[in-house]
Order: structure tokens, then C-alpha cells, then sequence
């Protein structure tokens, strides 16, 4: 028996025009009608309806599983019908997604599964049997779609007066197709052409429910169409998650109470050597109130230096009298003028501060090349010293100025010098520089004549010019004398004699010396002055260079050999015999002799010229063996007080020295003998000088001493020379008798 498999399918196009209304059936089982011949249909063993599926599932996912068996146990196959998001696995049964929902669209979808036996084996064929079931399937809501601003464009106009708190808009509408999610929220973001756009307006909630939000926009402080005619910002609504966007524009309405504006340029140039009468510009301005303006007039509250001219209808402003851009106090030659404008009310000019207003207004002069550059003074005078070092600068306060401006104040600077001494800096100027005066690589010389006054001309001169406009400025350089010379003498060497019989102050010569400096730093600051052995017995005066034989008072003690001045005189000799005996001779010969012991007192004769004359010979009796005492060694000519000059030593190594020995007077104590040591030591020792004269041509011939010349008054330069002083002899010693 054969079975129409008709009677259990319904046309597709049924099946999808009504999977919109079968959401309220569980479940739709289409059973076959079968006969005891026919072959029975497949029967579904599990079939899901009302399947949940969230908007978000990923394709792919597997949402169910078909079950289902043939009574003649015949392979099935399952399949779906009408649906363009599901498939179903054939062998398997099982339901997946393959493509994305959207539950904004559709929150639930239906559409048929089948389930299919085979009668023939060979393949699918009219006699299969197929069973169809509908399944729907629930979309659940995800938070997907960001809010939506409804009624947009967005636009307002509102008066500048507007009261703060006054609503000037209230059709915001957003809406959210979502129905999870925070609530809808909004916030104002300022924009950079309007960056106080949030603080003037504000954003208040009318209504709000789960998917929709009313808000209007209050003012939130004052407007002034003067300061802003327009105000941009962006309101972002947002559902927690995502946000969205839409401008809002607010137009700001002029009221009547504005002054006047200016409009245009209010700055100009002009040449400075423009004629009387030159526009400069023309001022314009309107009524601030956009409502019913008023005429405009103009004037002047500022004009520094009455330069300017304003036509108080027309606003064009002429130069007045000629320009000077030098006598402007700005160096930049820019004037600023006060211009005023005032709105006409019933005729009369109003100058209230609603009718009213005031601009500045530069007018920038542009130089002509009419002033040369110049210098602070047109005399200077200074003063320096001539070992004054190369590169140093004169002490000069000198600048120079070229109150033009751009290539017309470019000067350049330099000397006229024919001595060629001195150098200036710099070189090149732009507007103004310091000027310094330097000495150069020439040498300054006070010495020479030429060179103790030079006059300099300095030169300042334009160079991008034409003409070359400048100027000049004299110098007048003084140099002053530096101790830079020492003193020179005429010769080499100087030479004199003197007799040695010249008394104190006699004149021995005159040496002089010449400084090239002037003052105390040339000859009127020389000093004179001797050093050397023998110098002492010279005197030279400092100034005028003189020397004499100085008032010396130099005096020499008697010597052993005889010598004390070129005198003879009387020694007497005195013997002390309480405690031992000596005798002591002074003789004039080379030996000595024994004396016999005795307490006397003898006198002798002494002669100067005689050399190394021994001076005395004791012998002390009173001692066994007796012992000798005798000069052994000679005595210096000039010893000082209380030098050792001679001493004596006994001839008997055994014997024993007194503990003191007699004292020998000459006169007053001329010598003592006293011993040195416990052993037989003795010493005689100068007491007592003897006057002598200076000069001495047996004692010295010739002295060779140094000449000294020195400036500045003793403390500056000096020179040296050698001075050579030869002693003439002089008759003044008598006979000698000598030993035969």
C-alpha cells in the first residue's frame, strides 16, 4: 500500500509565513495516517521547543539534538526546514547556528525539523516517509546597541539677557534598543572652538525609563553676545557600556544695550618723511546692538605729539605736520592713538559707557635714512701711562647711536690715527654699541717728544646707504711719564785719589748720573750712595753725587807687635810680687831675653812701624822650675775690644800657672794677662783704643768700592759703577832704628 506523503507535509511557504505565530505551541506532532498495509512513518523520539538561546551565541554553537527511530527500523535522517540561522546534522540530529542573531530584529524564531526513513535502500525516493516538527527558538537580549539620540539636529536660540536657570531646550530624546543595561545617562563635552560651552549650560533629566531618557538644557550662567555669539558641545549618552554622541548648538541673540565695536584694522605704517595730509587708515566701527544700530562718530582722546588728524564722520585719519621717527620716545617708532566712538542718540554724540566705546590704535612710522650716527660727546680727553700694555682700553664713556633703524642705523667705526698707536672696537655697529679705544701694537714712549700728546679722530660712517650719512668725535690723548728708565752714568768706571794726610770733608770727587724721565722719575729723584769695604770712610751726598773724606772717629787698640796709631808713646809696666814675680818688657826687636825677678815698674819706649815686635817676655821665680812665659803668636792691627791678640805659653810643660796673673796698665789698663786654663794658658787681651786717623796709606792703598744711582728718590731704578779710591802717601812716620 502506498502512502501520499502530501497528506503529512505543508507548502514551505506556509511554514514560513507562520513560524511568526506558533511561539505559543510546545509542541506540533504531525503524525502519518497509516494502514495495516502501509509502510509506518519515523517517529520523534525527543524534540526541544521553546529553546533559549542568547543574542550573543556564537555561530557554531549547538542548540539541540534531534532523537527519532522508523517502526520498521529503517535508517532516518533528519533535516530543518525554514530557517536561515539554524542547521541540522542529517546522521546525527544535531541543531547549530550558523548565522549571528539579532534580537533587535527578531526575539524568537520558528521553523520545522524532519525526521525521514527510507523505504528503499538504494537511495531517497516518492515512498520515504517524512515526519515535520515546528521548534522555536527564544532570542535573550544582550547589551549590544549603544543608546540613540532621536529629534537631532539639536539647535537653540537664546537671548543674551536670559536669566540663569531659564530652560532653553527640552526635546532631548534618547532611546536604547537593549533592554538590559545600566540606565541611560548624558554629559556635556565642551569642544575647542566654545571650551566653556559646559560651564554656561547644564544637563537636567525630564523623564527616564529602562530604554528611554527626555533631558532639556538650562542656562548655567550669564551670556554676552559681545564675548560669544555661538556655542558648540557635544552630549554623550551612555548605557554603561557604550556611548554615543550628538552636537548641540546654542546661538546667542543680541539685546539692545551694547556699545559701539570697532571693525577693521586699527594699525597702519607710514613713511616718516610722508607729506601733511597722508591717510593714514580709516576707522570703523558699528552700534554693538545688531537691533536698530545707531550712526557712529569719531575722535582723538590721545595724540602724542599732534601728529594726527581724525574726521569725526568719516573716520580717516591724516597726518597732521611732518613725521619725525627719531624725537618718538619708542625706538621702535610706534605711536599708539586713543580712538573713541560714539553712537548718535537723538542727534547728539552719547559718551555713556552703553554708547560708547574706546580702541587703541598703533601707527608704526617707517624710518628714512635722516639721522647719522652719533656720538655721545664730540670731545673726549684722557690720560695714560706710557708702559700702558697693548689691548688696553683708554678710559673713555663713549657710545655711539644712529637712531635709524634696518640697514639705515648699519655704521661702521674707525680711526684716523697717523700714529698708528691706537685701534677701536668694534669695527661695525648696528643701531648703538660702547666704543673702546685701545692701545695697539705701537709703544708708547714719554721720552720722545712726539709721543706725549696724540689727537685721534674717530670716524662713524654708514655703509648700506646711499648717502653714507656720519660723523665724528676727536680724542685728545695725554701720555704721562712711567719710571721706565734708569739712571745712566757717563762711564763705566770712575776713578779718584786722596791723600792719606787729607783731613775730614776734604773733596775727593763729584759722579753724577742722567735720567731720561722726567720729575722724581729722572735726574731731580737721584740718590747717591757708596758700598764696600772701606766705604765708611767716605762721605757722598745723596743729591748732588759729591764725595768727601768722612769725619771719621774710628780708633785701634795697642797691638802685640807695637802698632796703636802712628804715634809713639809711653806703656808702663806694673809687677804684682805678693804672690809670684814677673817682669814684663816691652821691646822693640824680634827676640826676647830673661829679665830678673823684681817688684818694680819700668817704662819703655814703644815704636809703631816696628812688625811683629815680640811685646813682652815674664818669668816667674817663684816657681821650681822656673817657669818662662812668652809671645808666640801676633796681633791684628785692628782688633776689637777684648779680642784675644796674643798669648803665652809656658816653656816647663810641668809647671803650674798662678790662678791670675799681674794686671799690665798702660796709663789706664791697656792689656791683661790672664789665664784661659787650670794649665799654663794665658791670654793677653785688648782693654783699652787708641785715636787714629781715617786714611792710612800703609795700611791701605787703595779702595774699590761700589757707586750707586737710584731714582724715584732712593726707592725706583738704580745703576751701579765701580769706584776706584787710590791713597797717596803722605810723610807723616818718623825713622826706625832696626836690630842690628
Amino acid at each position: 500500500m502506498s502512502i501520499n506523503y502530501s497528506t503529512y507535509t505543508m507548502p514551505r511557504h506556509k511554514l514560513l509565513h507562520t513560524h511568526y505565530q506558533l511561539f505559543a505551541f510546545a509542541l506540533i506532532s504531525i503524525a502519518p495516517l497509516i494502514s495495516s498495509e502501509t509502510n509506518r512513518p519515523p517517529v520523534f523520539t525527543q524534540v526541544l521547543n521553546n529553546i533559549v538561546l542568547e543574542e550573543n551565541a556564537a555561530v557554531g554553537t549547538v542548540v539541540a539534538q534531534l532523537q527519532g527511530y522508523d517502526p520498521e527500523g529503517s535508517n532516518v535522517t533528519f533535516g530543518a526546514i525554514g530557517s536561515e540561522h539554524f542547521e541540522v546534522d542529517p546522521i546525527t540530529g544535531v541543531i547549530k547556528l550558523i548565522k549571528p542573531l539579532d534580537r533587535e530584529e527578531k526575539d524568537s524564531l520558528l521553523f520545522y525539523v524532519t525526521i525521514r526513513d527510507r523505504v528503499n535502500p538504494d537511495g531517497e525516493s516518492e515512498q520515504d516517509n517524512i515526519v515535520q516538527v515546528p521548534i522555536t527558538i527564544i532570542v535573550l537580549d544582550e547589551n549590544d546597541n549603544p543608546p540613540e539620540f532621536q529629534n537631532t539636529p539639536y539647535e537653540t536660540d537664546v537671548n543674551e539677557d536670559a536669566a540663569i536657570g531659564t530652560t532653553i531646550f527640552n526635546q532631548i530624546l534618547v532611546t536604547d534598543r537593549d533592554t538590559i543595561g545600566e540606565s541611560l545617562d548624558l554629559k556635556c563635552l565642551p569642544q575647542e572652538q566654545s571650551p566653556e560651552a559646559c560651564n554656561k549650560f547644564r544637563l537636567e533629566p525630564l523623564s527616564r525609563e529602562p530604554t528611554v531618557l527626555k533631558a532639556a538644557v538650562v542656562l548655567n550662567d550669564t551670556l554676552n553676545y559681545n564675548q560669544r555669539m555661538i556655542y558648540h558641545f557635544q552630549i554623550e549618552a551612555t548605557d554603561g557600556v557604550h556611548k554615543s554622541q550628538t552636537n548641540f548648538e546654542v546661538r546667542v541673540k543680541d539685546v539692545q544695550d551694547k556699545p559701539p565695536v570697532f571693525q577693521g584694522s586699527l594699525s597702519a605704517v607710514i613713511d616718516e618723511d610722508s607729506p601733511i595730509g597722508t591717510l593714514v587708515l580709516k576707522v570703523q566701527a558699528r552700534d554693538g546692538d545688531t537691533g536698530e544700530p545707531r550712526k557712529i562718530v569719531y575722535d582723538l582722546l590721545t595724540n602724542p605729539m599732534d601728529y594726527f588728524l581724525l574726521d569725526e564722520k568719516s573716520g580717516e585719519l591724516r597726518t597732521a605736520k611732518p613725521l619725525d621717527r627719531e624725537a618718538l620716545p619708542d625706538s621702535t617708532g610706534l605711536i599708539t592713538l586713543t580712538v573713541r566712538a560714539r553712537e548718535l542718540v537723538n542727534g547728539t554724540a552719547s559718551s555713556d559707557a552703553l554708547t560708547s566705546t574706546t580702541a587703541q590704535a598703533t601707527i608704526t612710522i617707517r624710518d628714512v635714512n635722516d639721522s647719522p650716527p652719533t656720538f655721545n660727546k664730540k670731545e673726549y680727553e684722557v690720560s695714560l701711562q706710557e708702559n700702558t700694555a697693548p689691548g688696553t682700553p683708554l678710559a673713555l664713556d663713549m657710545n655711539v647711536t644712529d637712531h635709524d633703524v634696518g640697514i639705515n642705523s648699519k655704521f661702521s667705526l674707525r680711526l684716523d690715527d697717523v700714529s698708528g698707536v691706537f685701534e677701536v672696537e668694534p669695527k661695525y655697529v648696528n643701531g648703538f654699541s660702547q666704543v673702546n679705544i685701545r692701545v695697539g701694537n705701537g709703544t708708547l714712549d714719554y721720552e720722545n717728544p712726539n709721543q706725549r700728546k696724540f689727537i685721534v679722530l674717530v670716524i662713524a660712517e654708514e655703509t648700506d646707504t646711499k648717502p653714507k650719512l656720519s660723523s665724528t668725535a676727536t680724542i685728545t690723548i695725554t701720555v704721562l711719564d712711567a719710571n721706565d728708565n734708569k739712571p745712566m752714568f757717563e762711564h763705566e768706571s770712575y776713578s779718584a785719589s786722596i791723600s792719606e794726610a787729607a783731613a775730614p770733608g776734604q773733596y775727593v770727587t763729584t759722579i753724577t748720573a742722567k735720567d731720561v724721565d722726567s720729575g722724581q722719575y729722572g735726574d731731580a729723584g737721584i740718590r747717591y750712595s757708596l758700598s764696600g769695604t772701606g766705604a765708611e770712610l767716605f762721605h757722598v751726598n745723596e743729591q748732588t753725587g759729591v764725595i768727601t773724606l768722612a769725619d771719621c772717629q774710628a780708633t785701634v787698640a795697642v797691638g802685640a807687635d807695637g802698632r796703636a796709631g802712628r804715634q809713639r808713646r809711653q806703656l808702663h809696666t806694673q809687677t804684682d810680687a805678693t804672690d809670684y814675680a814677673s817682669l814684663l818688657s816691652l821691646l822693640n826687636m824680634d827676640n826676647y831675653s830673661q829679665m830678673p825677678s823684681t817688684a818694680t815698674t819700668s817704662t819703655e819706649e814703644v815704636d809703631n812701624e816696628q812688625p811683629n815686635a815680640a811685646l813682652f817676655n815674664a818669668l816667674d821665680i817663684n816657681t821650681e822650675p822656673t817657669v818662662e812665659y812668652k809671645v808666640v803668636t801676633q796681633s791684628e792691627a785692628r782688633s776689637s775690644i777684648n779680642d784675644v791678640i796674643s798669648e803665652t805659653a809656658a816653656t816647663a810643660p810641668t809647671a803650674v800657672v798662678p790662678t791670675h796673673l799681674p794686671t799690665m796698665l798702660e796709663n789706664s789698663a791697656t792689656a791683661t794677662v790672664r789665664p784661659t786654663t787650670p794649665t799654663s794658658q794665658a791670654e793677653i787681651v785688648r782693654r783699652a783704643e787708641v785715636p787714629r786717623t781715617c786714611l792710612d796709606y800703609e795700611t791701605e792703598t787703595t779702595y774699590f768700592l761700589s757707586y750707586k744711582a737710584t731714582d724715584d728718590g732712593g726707592q725706583g731704578q738704580t745703576s751701579v759703577v765701580p769706584l776706584r779710591i787710590s791713597v797717596t802717601d803722605a810723610n807723616d812716620s818718623p825713622p826706625v832704628c832696626e836690630s842690628p
